[in-house]
């Protein structure tokens, strides 16, 4: 951290007379360096909830997620660089109350006028079942980045700071609601549900998002507007969820979104106008209609049952462009090896023996799939084991797949499960990919399960 120094200068008066006279004494006060702990262990607290309210409003303050083993429900540390006399320790202020089955933190400073820079880091336990954030960092700068949380509430707000939130994996049950006056606004959010409405506000900071597969369950409204500021949006959408939802982008400045979707799982109704400057609609021939000024629907307008994406896109004075890729996006980012299709061929087996069950009957499941809006399975062919055989079942694949324009790094995995109820074994074929990597897309292949004649066999498709 960057050091400071602060000079107080005193005129001291000596009563008395001396060779020199008035003696001028200079007093140089040097920032210092420190840092803190604060934890909140699980210890004779029972909650099914936890609220953060955050109000600090200094330096960088980074919120994350504890170990799933912690013994603790949050745990806090910093570094502060700062002048006066204070214990660094003595900075921060995180405060709890425990209301029947809610633990509300709270977190404060305590001298933030002696603060000269502060990075603080706050992990909190993720194994409740819900939680509400709310965040004011003022002109400090605020990092969120987490995993599988529900999310009762979530608001966060700054002036001049920066907002930076990264989420995975998690569900939103009110309003999901971003706002600053001059800050920027960075959010990377993927596998996301949205219960309500998302709204992100700014008067001139620059707004850029990233989104990969987020869902709403209502007609949801996502709002995003500024005045001088910036907005650039990318959404990547590789399976249809059947949402509604109206997209409303507005500033006086540039407005960018980019959306890459198969057509066979989106629909659009796409608006867009610039009242004093330039518009741009890049889109893929053939599939959408002009059916007013600056108005597009795309060809399966009508269709039910994928999901629909109202736009519309609009600055006063800056460039608007709306771009719509038909396509699988297929990874977030691709380097320039990446984008010639090529064959990838994967064989296997595995066995479950004998000896470890003690069963009469065999259920075979065979999982399907997601295949952008639809579901689908590998046929399997089924035969029967050697009579002496000590396996119970014998599974055998050999596939050759493609990975198509920009894979790169996709693999397809044979996921081959089982368990016992009472006297019936249960086995589960499915397949294991990454729906952000890659399209199973096979050339051929070759799946058979050997079954011993010994037992009972019946075989289903979910």
């Amino acid at each position: 951290m960057e050091k400071t120094g602060k000079i107080i200068i005193a005129l001291i008066l000596i009563v008395g007379f001396s060779v020199t006279g008035i003696n001028v004494f200079i007093f140089y006060e040097s920032s210092k360096g420190g840092s803190g702990y604060y934890e909140i262990s699980k210890e004779g607290i029972t909650i099914y909830e936890i609220e953060i309210d955050n109000h600090i409003q200094k330096g960088d303050v980074n919120f994350m997620t504890l170990a799933k083993n912690s013994g603790n429900i949050l745990e806090a540390n910093w570094a502060v660089d700062y002048t006066g006399f204070s214990d660094p320790n003595d900075f921060v202020v995180i405060t709890y109350e425990e209301q029947q089955s809610v633990l509300k933190i709270t977190c404060t400073l305590n001298n933030p006028d002696e603060i000269i820079d502060l990075d603080l880091t706050i992990l909190f336990n993720a194994n409740y079942n819900n939680y509400s954030f709310k965040s004011n960092s003022g002109p400090g700068n605020l990092k969120i980045n987490t995993h599988t949380i529900n999310f009762s509430v979530f608001e966060v707000t700054a002036s001049s700071g920066k907002i930076d939130v990264q989420l995975n994996k998690s569900s939103f049950y009110s309003d999901f609601k971003i706002s600053t006056t001059s800050g920027d606004i960075k959010l990377i959010l993927d596998d996301l549900i949205f219960s309500k409405n998302f709204l992100s506000t700014t008067d001139s900071g620059f707004q850029v998002f990233d989104f990969w597969n987020i869902r709403f369950i209502s007609y949801s409204n996502f709002n995003v507007s500024a005045l001088s500021g910036r907005i650039k949006i990318k959404w990547a959408n590789h399976f249809n969820k059947s949402h509604k939802v109206n997209i409303n982008l507005n500033s006086l400045n540039d407005v960018y979104i980019k959306m890459w979707t198969p057509m066979e799982i989106t629909r659009f109704d796409i608006f867009y106008e610039a009242s004093n400057g330039t518009t741009q609609f890049s889109k893929t021939a053939g599939h959408f209609e002009e059916v007013g000024f600056n108005r597009y629907h795309s060809y399966n307008i009508n269709q039910s049952g994928v999901d629909f994406c109202n736009i519309s896109a609009i600055t006063t004075y800056g460039h608007v462009h709306v771009f719509i890729v038909d396509c699988f996006k297929w990874q977030r980012f691709c380097f320039l090896n990446d984008f010639f299709p090529y064959n990838v061929h994967t064989s296997g087996e595995n066995v479950i023996p004998k000896k470890d069950h003690n069963v009469t009957t065999i259920q075979f499941y065979n999982m399907k799939y997601i295949y952008l809006d639809s579901l689908e399975y590998l046929d399997i062919n089924f035969e029967l084991l050697p009579n002496a055989s000590q396996n119970i079942v014998h599974l055998v694949w050999d596939m050759t797949y493609q990975h198509a324009q920009g894979i790169g790094v996709g693999s397809i995995k044979v996921s081959f499960l089982n368990k016992t109820e009472g006297s019936t074994l249960k086995v589960y074929f499915d397949l294991e990919y990454g729906i952000d990597k890659i399209l199973p897309t096979f050339i051929n292949y070759n799946i058979t399960a050997f079954v011993h004649p010994d037992y009972s066999f019946s075989n289903y498709t979910i």
